[in-house]
């Protein structure tokens, strides 16, 4: 039968390449021929004709790396055909979206009721758990792992909650850790069964009324730039300081062995040895966050890359326990300030078109905020109180939490220091 003509084909050139050479011995006349044939024969090319319109399908350590006509997908692919720990495909908008145990997350159980901070009702989620982590009533971590974990307990879903090692443990709230990148939630379980289950998410943290402050309150600011040369002197002096501190460029050793832009997001490949997805504005700085390799393949969130910026390196740090520890290394990716009875002022990313004007100082930052009936710019001053670390094994950098009163110590903290049971301030362990 006779392949349908068809120009696009690598395949259907190959064909026809290889049947007017076909039988003739090699020679200047057909080198040509030749060379092209094998140049169509080469796996990179033939990946580029399947069923799923496969561009490019590569291999990092564990992880396979694919990109389509649609976009990309990086997964983590058992023996058994199951992706392991959490897989990465593009969104609407081409950014890489995680989706945390894909093939092993579970569904929310039935048996329960669900509602949001404040205790409204809302409808069960349609999100999956994709990680356990049980806390005694004291807040104490009795377990914590991943579901693809091969050291992770042996466990069964009842209509509450979980069986785990033949003690039974019940849902009590479900933690959002960031919406907008990564899919699935963290499960937390308590020994004792809450009259309703709380779906939770990184603003509903109250950090400010669960730390200590200093005993005088800081000034309030409240002075006014009036002029708008004043403002326009303003902004240009924080954008020269802004761009000396963040829009440091990386350097790419040397071009990519595959580029494919999906919408705002660039894929690059180097076979063998790294990826990355990121997302450029006009003049080079890299927005919102990026993708790259880690030590084993797996992708990695640099949130904010160029424009996250260092903590107070003279501040005193502790971790939830109080105990001293030094500067962290990693910056300050997100802003969120919050009043004394733990309600948000202000919430935003460094790269969101809509971020305030501000300027970061020795213990804090400072807002230039627009009054919307006057017309005239407010200062504001917040004093960094906690960095959160909302994922270590996949995201790098922190969420900054802000409070107008500057704190005795700023504390660094992670998911299993959260305690959702001790009060309903969702405080912290002591």
């Amino acid at each position: 039968m006779t392949e349908k003509f068809n120009p696009t084909s690598k395949k259907w050139w190959k064909k026809e390449i290889d049947k007017s050479i076909e039988g003739q011995e090699p020679s200047w006349k057909n080198r040509w021929s030749r060379f092209v044939s094998d140049k169509l024969s080469s796996p990179k090319i033939e990946n580029q004709e399947t069923e799923t319109n496969l561009e490019l399908e590569t291999k990092l350590v564990q992880w396979t790396i694919k990109a389509t006509t649609e976009g990309y997908e990086i997964s983590n692919v058992g023996e058994d055909g199951t992706r392991k720990f959490y897989s990465l495909d593009n969104g609407k908008y081409g950014q890489p979206l995680i989706t945390a145990e894909p093939d092993k997350a579970f569904e929310v159980p039935t048996g329960v009721k669900f509602t949001n901070v404040n205790h409204e009702s809302i409808e069960k989620p349609t999100e999956k758990i994709s990680g356990v982590i049980c806390q005694d009533d004291s807040g104490e971590v009795v377990h914590r792992f991943s579901l693809s974990n091969p050291k992770a307990p042996e466990m069964k879903q009842t209509e509450d909650g979980l069986m785990i090692n033949g003690e039974r443990w019940y849902l009590n709230v479900l933690f959002d850790k960031d919406g907008q990148r990564i899919q699935n939630h963290d499960g937390y379980y308590s020994r004792t069964k809450p009259d309703n289950v709380r779906v939770i998410e990184l603003q509903d943290l109250n950090f400010v009324s669960s730390g200590e402050l200093e005993e005088t309150k800081s000034p309030i600011w409240k002075n006014f730039v009036a002029d708008k040369a004043d403002l326009k002197r303003l902004s240009k002096k924080i954008l020269r300081k802004m761009s000396g501190l963040f829009a440091k460029k990386q350097e790419i050793e040397r071009q990519p062995d595959f580029e494919k832009k999906v919408v705002q997001w660039t894929l690059r490949i180097w076979e063998g040895e790294k990826y990355e997805i990121v997302n450029l504005d006009d003049d080079g700085t890299q927005r919102f966050y990026k993708i790259i390799s880690g030590k084993y393949g797996q992708p990695l969130i640099i949130a904010e890359p160029d424009k996250a910026f260092d903590a107070p390196q003279k501040a005193k740090f502790t971790n939830a326990r109080g105990e001293e520890i030094k500067p962290p290394t990693e910056k300050v990716s997100g802003i969120i300030c919050q009043e004394n009875d733990g309600s948000i002022a202000h919430r935003f990313s460094l790269s969101n078109p809509k971020t305030p004007e501000f300027r970061v100082t020795s213990d804090g930052i400072i807002l230039f905020l627009r009054d919307e009936e006057s017309g005239k710019v407010i200062k504001e001053r917040w004093y960094l109180n906690v960095l959160f670390d909302k994922d270590g094994q996949r995201i790098q950098n922190h969420d900054g939490y802000y409070s107008r009163q500057k704190p005795k110590k700023i504390r660094v903290l992670e998911l299993q220091d959260l305690n959702f049971f001790a009060d309903s301030n969702l405080g912290l362990s002591s």
